[in-house]
């Protein structure tokens, strides 16, 4: 994978894990401590989510490499799809943190839904080419 791939991807999987970050409200006892612990935790399970989404993005983009092998056509079409998706939440990456929380984690659900159909329909699309090529060999 290309350095300009994983620049096109980051957005992304930026977009999509703040929309599974879940808010949690401070403790009323004021103890600034464990509101320190507390953010520090949410960090770490933040950035165990980016991570999570990077690896999901990735081991998409290589299903859609194999699947250039295997289909060129539906490869082809499903990258024009999966390119268009990026750049969109690209977009959008540049406008978020203007945009009301409300709209925000609707916009945020959309690309997330988003990415992971298209990644469910690329490995689908590569599962079924993959069985097309072996029921065709003559035994």
């Amino acid at each position: 994978m290309n350095i300009s791939s994983i620049i096109r991807i980051v957005p992304l999987a930026i977009i999509l894990l703040s929309g599974c970050h879940s808010t949690q409200s401070q403790p009323s006892s004021g103890l600034a401590k464990q509101a320190s612990e507390s953010e520090q935790t949410q960090q770490q399970t933040e950035q165990r989510r980016v991570a999570s989404e990077q690896e999901r993005i990735n081991t998409c983009r290589q299903a859609l490499e194999s699947l250039k092998e295997v289909s060129p056509q539906q490869a082809a079409k499903l990258g024009n799809d999966f390119t268009a998706l990026i750049n969109a939440a690209s977009q959008y990456n540049a406008v978020r943190n203007k945009v009301a929380e409300p709209t925000k984690q609707g916009i945020d659900s959309m690309y997330q839904f988003k990415s992971i159909k298209l990644c469910a329909d690329i490995e689908k699309e590569l599962i079924d080419s993959l069985v097309k090529r072996g029921d065709n060999i003559k035994s």
